[in-house]
């Protein structure tokens, strides 16, 4: 094996993949902390200087540009990802044709930008529209470099590249938006951002893709990359197709004021899930040959991120009117009934994240697209209904259509395999029952106390559900063993890890 093919293997990784696995997790959700904090304060600062119109500009034209992100890529970096072996000729192919793809979209997005105005009725689009499809050119030559590091488990410079675009890019943003730039200050960061994650990429790989190889034997990872983009097209047409038709319909301060609500909603549970979705499904693609350990392992991601993510969409139900006063400002008070609304949503997506680790991990991809293309159309179907009755519709048919389609979802994901929704649930237990005790005591507080202020008033209400969840989380039987078994996987690596991965 020659030192560019050494630099792909995994092989080294499988004798202390556990302690891999959870020292990369728990330091990209350290990671992901920081940069939730910084994303935070940027759309706090923004959200003042800035209209909603103007968020709902850039979003009108985002949502080309991420559907054409979802087909850059065609799931090519998951393949790289899962593959058990993969070479430097394959890895080589698979960079040229995500190349070749995202040069075909920004160019065909560039010249479609017109048409994109004319649907929207607003002419500031086809700048906008341009500015985007640039960032997608700029970040499709680095997406297969990204892969590499995820399949070597580089958590370390993964997160170093998550933390500079956080800081790069929003500070990029917030300069030209006080020196006046308005809505270009959010294309700003798009590019900013775009440079800084691709650049370090190259950077920090270690590889360099070889010329063009027609005979490179991709054609197994070009079709199950084809089954990931697909999936996520139709999970992306059936996620915007809310944003679509609120742009047309109701203009574009309607789709910021929308599009700010279930972002911010949706903001900690991404800044959540993307490390431990990095951890999790390199970890479960090396276990997919040993079904005992692949349970145990899956099973305790599912309690890790439902515990996380539970809790943060709870306390944004709870102080929905506190929080938006707090980070947004006076001008988005609207966003609060629209929190409400979009938090079973929320709760939904943060949950289906399992399915796409057993999905993608089992290889089980063709049967995530066909059912991401009819949750897609039942999706749709519902929003178009729920555009009669304005945002509060929309949001109420999202929510409701979330729900409604969870467990048809979960129950397609197991079937035929070792997974099993009565494992599942038990996984959940602990968080469900922590998170509902903490919301209501929490809630309750704030009705019977006034602190005086909203921003004193987030503060208790917060306060009390994190010292009720964790009391609550603790004080279920086995809380401290599982918490004692996480922190030593932590700290003293191989020989606990073994116990979930062995």
């Amino acid at each position: 094996m020659n030192k560019i093919e050494q630099q792909l293997d995994t092989g080294h990784l499988n004798s202390d993949l556990g302690r891999r696995a959870a020292q990369g997790g728990a330091f990209l959700i350290g990671v992901q902390a920081i940069s939730f904090v910084t994303n935070i304060a940027s759309v706090a600062v923004l959200a003042r200087i800035l209209t909603p119109a103007d968020f709902g500009l850039i979003a009108m034209a985002a949502i080309t540009v991420t559907l054409a992100k979802r087909i850059r890529s065609l799931g090519l970096t998951t393949a790289t990802i899962q593959n058990k072996n993969v070479s430097y000729r394959q890895i080589s192919a698979l960079f040229w044709i995500n190349v070749g793809i995202a040069a075909g979209l920004a160019i065909l997005i560039s010249a479609g930008s017109p048409l994109i105005a004319w649907f929207y009725g607003d002419s500031r689009l086809v700048g906008v529209t341009i500015g985007l499809a640039i960032a997608l050119f700029i970040s499709g030559l680095g997406v297969q470099h990204g892969a590499v590091l995820q399949r070597q488990m580089r958590f370390r410079i993964i997160a170093a590249r998550q933390i500079a675009g956080a800081v790069v890019g929003p500070t990029a943003a917030i300069t030209a938006a006080l020196l006046g730039a308005g809505y270009w200050s959010l294309v700003i960061l798009v590019l900013a951002e775009s440079v800084v994650m691709t650049g370090s990429s190259f950077m920090f790989s270690r590889w360099i893709p070889g010329r063009i190889i027609r005979n490179a034997n991709i054609g197994s990872m070009v079709k199950f990359g084809t089954h990931v983009s697909l999936s996520n097209i139709a999970a992306l047409f059936e996620s915007r197709m809310d944003n679509v038709l609120i742009g047309r319909i109701m203009g574009a301060a309607s789709l910021g004021l929308y599009s700010k609500a279930y972002g911010l909603l949706l903001l900690p549970l991404i800044h959540l899930n993307t490390p431990i979705t990095r951890t999790v499904v390199p970890t479960l693609s090396r276990l997919q040959d040993d079904p005992v350990r692949y349970k145990r392992y899956y099973y305790r991601a599912v309690t890790l991120i439902a515990s996380l993510t539970m809790p943060v969409v709870a306390v944004f139900l709870v102080t929905s009117e506190e929080m938006v006063l707090t980070v947004l400002g006076d001008n988005w008070t609207e966003v609060s009934s629209l929190f409400v609304i979009l938090a079973p949503a929320a709760f939904i997506t943060a949950l289906l994240s399992a399915t796409t680790w057993a999905y993608v991990s089992l290889g089980n991809v063709s049967r995530q697209s066909r059912w991401s293309l009819f949750s897609a159309i039942v999706m749709v179907t519902a929003i178009s209904i729920g555009t009669i009755w304005g945002l509060n519709g929309v949001a109420i048919s999202v929510s409701v259509g979330r729900v409604v389609l969870f467990y048809p979802a979960m129950f397609t994901c197991y079937r035929h395999t070792q997974l099993s929704l009565r494992e599942y649930h038990k996984a959940l237990g602990r968080p469900i029952v922590s998170t509902l005790v903490a919301a209501g005591l929490s809630y309750g507080a704030g009705l019977l106390i006034d602190p005086g202020s909203s921003y004193l008033m987030l503060i208790m209400r917060m306060a009390i559900f994190g010292t009720v969840y964790m009391a609550v989380w603790l004080g279920i039987p086995g809380g401290t063993t599982i918490v004692r078994e996480m922190r030593a996987m932590i700290l003293r690596g191989n020989r606990t890890a073994s116990q979930v991965t062995a």
